[in-house]
Order: structure tokens, then sequence, then C-alpha cells
């Protein structure tokens, strides 16, 4: 049996250096959103706007380099004083997505590192850490209980099942205490490590903005049946495996505060917005709804529900200030 943290280190290791910018076949993200770009530039110039001198910006799980060309254009739009100041790190796993980036980012201030993101600790200080989708990545345990025992959830034989003794430590029996019976839970400790590792390196005033797909508290897990549960809260793209974050643990080990995705780019930018999935992930208005209805049924949407705010998706907005 092999726990689902090994299993994520041997395949996850593998699969990004040499998928390369190929990844956006086997899955998408919201990186290249413009309106999500916009609103992470508002948030970081609140922080910059009291901060002299240059500004570093490390950004994690940096993909092809479209939601760094998004940040800096809009930064650099909304207050070009900010953003030549901006000197911004992108810190990959894969040498191909950092030579994509480096190519689509030839006009700014960018340095790179090839390396793991738990690596860390090789990091200068930041006025801002970001990442997209790279909590997800790292290696988490899963645990399920049983009759009143907590149990390791691993791979064996080509499927997913509980081990047979309890192998749970104490940061996992103190998660799965609320935890209904038959329910597999995500504790990522790993990545709990990380975002503390991060937080250190932040200067003063400084920020981490972290975009991770997950849930967020015992009500949403009760909310399906354990068998629907327990079939999506691991996910496979392609050849990588990767596990659902738990917000709500995150937020009472790590401190900082979550917020629905969604919610943090409506209230950044001060409009209604929907999320949307055409030739990638995005947000629309309602006009421009209507505008591309014809696309949106075909790829089967209501439009009158989507209007209504029917659609949801799983994408939380965890904020640390180094202030709080």
């Amino acid at each position: 049996m092999e726990s689902i943290a090994k299993l994520m280190e041997r395949t996850n290791r593998r699969y990004y250096p040499e998928r390369g910018k190929h990844i956006y076949q086997d899955f998408k993200t919201f990186a290249a959103s413009a309106r999500l770009g916009k609103a992470c530039a508002l948030e970081f110039l609140e922080s910059a706007g009291n901060t002299e001198g240059e500004l570093r910006v490390y950004e994690f799980g940096v993909g092809d380099g479209s939601f760094a060309k998004k940040f800096l254009e809009n930064i650099n739009r909304i207050d070009h004083s900010v953003g030549k100041r901006v000197v911004y790190t992108l810190w990959d796993i894969s040498r191909k997505m950092l030579d994509a980036s480096e190519e689509k980012l030839r006009e700014y201030a960018i340095e790179s590192v090839c390396a793991p993101a738990e690596e860390a600790e090789k990091m200068g200080s930041a006025l801002w850490i970001r990442g997209n989708e790279i909590l997800d990545d790292i290696p988490a345990r899963v645990f399920v209980k049983e009759k009143g025992k907590i149990y390791e959830v691993g791979w064996n034989n080509g499927e997913f099942a509980a081990w047979e003794q309890p192998r749970a430590p104490a940061v996992a029996m103190e998660r799965m205490e609320n935890i209904p019976e038959g329910y597999w839970v995500p504790v990522n400790i790993e990545a709990i490590g990380l975002v503390e590792k991060w937080k250190g390196k932040l200067a003063d005033g400084g920020g981490l903005s972290l975009f991770e797909y997950g849930f967020y508290g015992t009500e949403e897990i009760e909310a399906l049946t354990s068998e629907i549960w327990n079939s999506s809260v691991v996910r496979k793209y392609g050849e990588q495996y990767t596990v659902d974050v738990d917000f709500g643990w995150l937020e009472k080990k790590c401190r900082g505060s979550v917020e629905a995705q969604d919610g943090f780019v409506e209230r950044v930018l001060g409009r209604k917005l929907f999320s949307v999935e055409l030739e990638k992930l995005d947000y629309m208005e309602a006009a421009e709804i209507e505008g591309e209805a014809k696309k949106l049924e075909k790829e089967g949407y209501d439009i009158e529900l989507l209007k209504r705010g029917a659609e949801k998706n799983p994408f939380y907005h965890y904020l640390f200030k180094k202030s709080d």
C-alpha cells in the first residue's frame, strides 16, 4: 500500500517537468483570466503603495506565464510608478514552463528559479507571494473514519483503499475528530508547512495570496454522499494527481482569511460576475453572457440558471498579510 502523498510525489515531480505547457491539454485554470489578473493587481497595489524601493514578487506554479502577464499589465496600467519597481520571480519545477513564461514576459523585470515549491527556504524577502493551484499539487495524506477508528487511504493494486491498520498521526486525529464516518478527508500537512515557510519570508506589510480549489468546513463535506465525495476529493489530470485543499483547516492552522474566489473578484472589481468555462475559465457579466449565449448553451449551460448564480465552482482565495 502506497500513501496518496507518496503517490503524488512520485507522479507529479515527473509530470510537470516532462509535460511543460502541454499541461493545458489536461486541465484548465483561471490563470489567463483578465478579471482575475486585475483583481490581484489591485489587491497587490494596496500593499505596494505603502512600500518604498524594490517590490519583490514571487509567483509559484507559473504555468505558461499567463497570470503574470495579466497581473503586470494591470499594475503598469493602473500605477506605472509602482510597476517599474516590481521585480517578479517565477518559481516552478518545470524548466519548460519557465522558458515559456520568460518568452511571454520579455518586456518585464523577470527572474526565475527552477526548483520544487517546497524548497522555499532558498527565497529572499518578498513583499508579495502568490500562487495559482499550487497547494493542491503538494503531497497530501487522506484519512477516513470507520467504526470509530481513523485509517489512511492509500493506493493499492490500481485503486484507492483504506489501510487495514490505523496509521494516523496526531494532526490527522485532530482533524478527523468531527468528521462523519466513511468520508475521505485530505489533511494537507505539507501544504500547511509550506504556507508557514512563505509567511516567514514576507517583508513588513507584505502578503501571501493563493488561489486553489478545495472545500471549506464539514458542512460542505456532508452536503454530498460519501460515495460522491470520495470519488472527487482526489483527482487525476493526465498523469498527475491533485488533492483538494481543506481551507477551513488551513485558515485555522495558518491564520489569514479565506473567501470564495468568485466573491474575491466581485468584491475587488465591484461588479456582479459569473464564472464560466469556454476556451478557458473566466468571469463574465450578465450582458456578456447574453452575447455568448449560443456558445455557452453549446457547452451545456442554462443561461437563466447561470445568470441567477446557480453555477458554483470550488475555487477559494487565501490571503495572509504580514500585519495580521
